[in-house]
């Protein structure tokens, strides 16, 4: 982020205190990001929440974000992309404070569920961080 940029944000955010703002950086192209030089630039503006949207290559990468932000309460993460579908699903056993998807299945981001497949198939709102996950690891797991 540019010093003009932060000066920019940092003068709404103290213009407008009374609004909870939420700071989002976004990477679609790689996962050559350096999270915690990100999240420590975002934190030095003192928004009310900071969300990083990420395309991960790989499921281990989305758990390492997790593991990340999981002391991190003032953050939120959103994996994009086919790797990173089933942590939307998993955000709120996270501990994310927000997440997107989207309505009649107008899909806006590569890996976006819809509200009612997060509601009906996935029952999102019953999820939460006392939540067990179970996974199964093995080759041609589609048989199993």
């Amino acid at each position: 982020m540019s010093n003009k940029n932060a000066l920019f944000i940092k003068k709404v955010i103290r213009q407008y205190s009374k609004t909870k703002f939420i700071l989002s950086y976004h990477n679609f192209c790689s996962a050559s990001y350096r999270l915690d030089r990100i999240y420590q630039s975002m934190k030095s503006l003192r928004a009310f929440h900071y969300k990083i949207a990420v395309n991960p290559s790989s499921t281990n990468e989305v758990l390492k974000l997790f593991l990340y932000k999981k002391p991190r309460n003032d953050l939120s993460i959103v994996c994009m992309g086919s790797k990173g579908a089933f942590s939307r699903v998993l955000a709120p056993i996270f501990g994310n404070f927000l997440n997107y998807c989207s309505i009649q299945n107008h899909k806006i981001a590569p890996g976006q569920f819809d509200f009612k497949e997060l509601k009906n198939i996935y029952n999102y709102f019953s999820l939460n961080h006392k939540t067990s996950i179970y996974g199964l690891i093995g080759s041609s797991i589609a048989r199993s």
